[in-house]
């Protein structure tokens, strides 16, 4: 579903969100949607000494190992 950003900050105030906060949270959800968080760092090899990988092949190595399997 595609709202506007006051649609966001709207149903966010509704929910108990201060107005302002809420005016915040739907900007940086519109900033998202438009790319313009998508970069890339060092930051995961710097912290870990590991190449970071996708959040896709995170979850599939953790399906593989059984992570998330109710014992």
């Amino acid at each position: 579903m595609k709202i506007t950003e006051d649609e966001a900050a709207a149903a966010l105030i509704t929910w108990g969100i201060p107005e302002d906060y809420a005016k915040v949270l739907a900007q940086l959800d519109t900033a998202i949607k438009e790319g313009q968080e998508e970069r890339v760092n060092d930051i995961v090899m710097n912290v870990t000494g590991k190449a970071p990988v996708s959040l896709e092949a995170f979850i599939s190595v953790c399906l593989a190992k059984g992570v998330w399997d109710r014992k």
